[in-house]
């Protein structure tokens, strides 16, 4: 008897879906340790003018470039921290600072730093910080006086099976890694190490999307929430290399055709 493609697609739905339980639940891979990681990027964004009538009348590239590292070590009973700090150079300031500044058509140098508290079960985990900048930036209030802004972030479900995650001005770097504010699904690829007294986590996989600053600002939202920011697809694999390492691999892509994206490396390690 002929099986129908509704039958075939929802058997392998199954089994894509249990995939990741079936090979890597095998413990709590999400425990915390201390994390030493570097981070670099290079892409760009688009700064879009329109008319009075939403219609596009210049798109021009602004090429970036972004390093940062990042610290997180445990206090106690899932409870830990996390220190990160940046530097963000961009060919001009637009999207990410003050309409009409100075410095809004020429290069601009933006240093940040920020620590927060983060907190992990094997089924959820979060954190809640603030980020500091050297100067106003749309990242922050944009005040003169106020240049940081909170961060924050929560995870839902298993590291190393499938997770959800929603996050705030949380992944390094700040810039080119996952958007301002973000949303995807992760889910493991491999089985964790075990056999090691140092907890390295399984390879996974994330794809979710995002939006704000300093992608393209529509200005466009409703009454309920302004403004309104293009989204970003985005998505980063990650994988154990050698005893104590892991590599990671983000990018992103501008999906209204207006030619923004960028590649993203990061190197960890941990004890």
């Amino acid at each position: 008897m002929k099986k129908s493609h509704w039958h075939i697609f929802s058997r392998l739905a199954i089994v894509v879906a249990l995939y990741p339980w079936l090979v890597s639940f095998d413990g709590p891979a999400d425990s915390l340790s201390h994390t030493i990681s570097i981070y670099g990027s290079e892409g760009s964004y688009t700064h879009v003018t329109r008319d009075c009538s939403g219609n596009l009348t210049s798109i021009l590239p602004v090429p970036f470039a972004e390093v940062a590292a990042s610290y997180e070590g445990p206090i106690q009973n899932g409870l830990g921290f996390k220190i990160r700090g940046g530097y963000l150079h961009s060919l001009y300031g637009y999207n990410l600072v003050g309409q009409n500044l100075p410095a809004d058509s020429t290069r601009i140098d933006i240093a940040y730093g920020g620590a927060s508290l983060v907190f992990n079960t094997p089924i959820w985990g979060g954190s809640v910080g603030a980020i500091g900048f050297n100067k106003s930036t749309a990242l922050s209030d944009e005040g003169a006086s106020k240049p940081f802004a909170i961060t924050a972030e929560f995870r839902l479900g298993y590291l190393n099976a499938w997770y959800g995650t929603m996050s705030l001005l949380n992944s390094d770097p700040i810039v080119g890694s996952r958007p301002f504010f973000n949303v995807g699904v992760g889910a493991a690829l491999s089985k964790s190490e075990t056999s090691s007294p140092v907890k390295t986590a399984p390879s996974n996989i994330w794809i979710g999307f995002g939006f704000g600053p300093p992608y393209e600002y529509t200005g466009t939202g409703g009454t309920f929430f302004t403004p309104t920011f293009e989204p970003v697809i985005c998505g980063e694999i990650t994988v154990p290399a050698w005893t104590y390492w892991r590599i990671g691999l983000r990018g992103a892509a501008d999906p209204n055709g207006h030619g923004g994206g960028y590649v993203s490396g990061a190197l960890s390690y941990g004890w």
